[in-house]
């Protein structure tokens, strides 16, 4: 699926960290996760237009469930 990144952050610890995204589908915004990717943060820009391997999940966060998309793999186009 083509989406474009509106926001890219880095969580966790250094040597294992996950790069957290807001993807704009044209029609939502969807929360993204994509585990142990902070090595690939160089690869990725707010802006870019990506295609995504993708789940969706449930994020369980402060007694808040919300959906998720937990990324496979990741790519601009």
């Amino acid at each position: 699926k083509k989406l474009v990144i509106k926001v890219m952050d880095i969580v966790g610890q250094k040597e294992s960290g996950h790069l957290k995204f807001t993807l704009d589908s044209g029609k939502n915004l969807w929360p993204a996760i994509f585990w142990n990717s902070s090595d690939r943060v160089k690869e990725f820009a707010a802006g870019d237009r990506v295609n995504v391997i993708f789940r969706i999940e449930n994020n369980f966060f402060r007694n808040k469930v919300t959906p998720q998309l937990v990324i496979q793999d990741m790519e601009r186009v």
